[in-house]
């Protein structure tokens, strides 16, 4: 069977090795080897590689779209974009038995249009809630101009799931609830790599200990919009226990976080831990730590909150994106509003004032966990790729 995938991501050619910037990959590469799938990729190539791409082990094409820089760059241009790559979306489907298409931005929609008119089956991925990511990334006209434009994708995909039968793997509960009005075929995704064996066994998680330091931890790129401006501010302020911070992950922010770990004089209690790819490593470091904390200001559905969950950290994220769908604020880790102290405080005093109950959030965290490890994602997605494989 020959599917064809198209993620939002970038690629990176080195030869005859192709690299991808999405971590969904990891479970295409399984895919590959263990029901012998041929993959071809569409996607925009980098000019060099970028930190943390994942290896593509086996693929049969790669098609290469014109370049353009983010997704206002490509609404932008769309109509003559869409011009120039017009052959290559039509080599893409036609060479493929079935599509596997990440939702629901401009490339997209085409492809869909094109599965129906070529009379190829598609599975949608349907990785976040655009209405409500998106908007969030921006202010003013701009976050007008982007809620219009999400709302409009997000309509159109919506049709064509009803008019095509599409299958759709939707990541995380609200998603799936909204496609499961316009079709029956609605499945869960997740894109963690972690395994069944990585996830700590409830007899063997001890309680957290707070008459220590509480180690905390934050996993991902050093961003602006990560939130690390009224983190540190916060633990700089009156906390309810003592602490340390630990920070994996670089990125263009950095320098700013440093320059705030040294205005607030706690330097001594942040140790800056530089990138970590996910493995062994990693997953140590959830393990070794008590509190997970995550103040975006937006995000899809973050892989880390996952993998925390199964290293046994409890939860503290902000409610943006698709964290609710996985966080039940109060059972399975904690929510907070998104660029608030006040409320990042409230949370912290929470956890330590309700010491019982966070034993209770990370043990069922656990089951969280274990719905979308790796081996439960190869299935899922497997299952739906070949019961689509005949329907055309």
């Amino acid at each position: 069977m020959r599917v064809g995938v198209y993620l939002e991501a970038g690629y990176y050619k080195e030869g005859e090795k192709l690299f991808c910037e999405d971590i969904y990959t990891v479970l295409l590469n399984r895919l590959s080897q263990e029901k012998g799938i041929s993959f071809s990729f569409l996607g925009r190539q980098y000019a060099c590689k970028k930190e943390n791409m994942y290896l593509l082990d086996r693929y049969d094409r790669f098609f290469e779209l014109t370049p353009f820089r983010d997704l206002v760059d490509l609404c932008i241009r769309w109509p003559r974009l869409k011009r120039e790559n017009k052959a290559t979306f039509s080599a893409f489907v036609q060479n493929v038995d079935i599509l596997l298409v990440m939702s629901p931005m401009p490339i997209c929609i085409e492809l869909v249009k094109l599965a129906g008119k070529y009379g190829k089956p598609v599975v949608l991925l349907a990785r976040q809630d655009t209405r409500r990511v998106l908007p969030q990334r921006y202010g003013g006209i701009k976050k007008i101009l982007a809620t219009i434009l999400a709302y409009l994708f997000e309509w159109q995909v919506e049709r064509l799931v009803a008019k095509q039968d599409i299958t759709v793997m939707a990541l995380g509960s609200r998603i799936a609830n909204r496609f499961s009005l316009f079709t029956d075929k609605v499945h869960y995704i997740s894109t963690s790599p972690y395994r069944l064996s990585d996830i700590v066994l409830p007899e063997s998680m001890l309680p957290v200990d707070w008459s220590r330091p509480i180690k905390l931890l934050f996993v991902g790129r050093v961003e602006v919009n990560k939130g690390f401006t009224e983190l540190l501010e916060c633990l700089s302020g009156e906390m309810p226990f003592d602490w340390r911070l630990t920070i994996v992950g670089d990125g263009a922010f950095m320098p700013e976080v440093k320059r705030l770990i040294g205005r607030y004089g706690i330097a001594e209690k942040v140790e800056l831990m530089g990138f970590v790819p996910f493995g062994p490593d990693l997953m140590k470091q959830y393990r070794s730590h008590d509190i997970f904390v995550l103040p975006s200001y937006s995000e899809g559905l973050p892989q880390v909150v996952l993998e925390a969950m199964a290293g046994g950290c409890l939860v503290l994220a902000s409610n943006v994106g698709g964290i609710p769908d996985v966080v039940n604020s109060g059972h399975t880790g904690l929510l907070f509003a998104p660029k608030s102290i006040d409320e990042l405080s409230k949370a912290f005093m929470y956890v330590y004032r309700h010491q019982a109950e966070v034993e209770s959030m990370r043990l069922e965290a656990l089951n969280v966990a274990r719905k979308y490890a790796f081996e439960n994602q190869i299935e899922i997605l497997g299952k739906a790729l070949l019961t689509n494989k005949n329907k055309r």
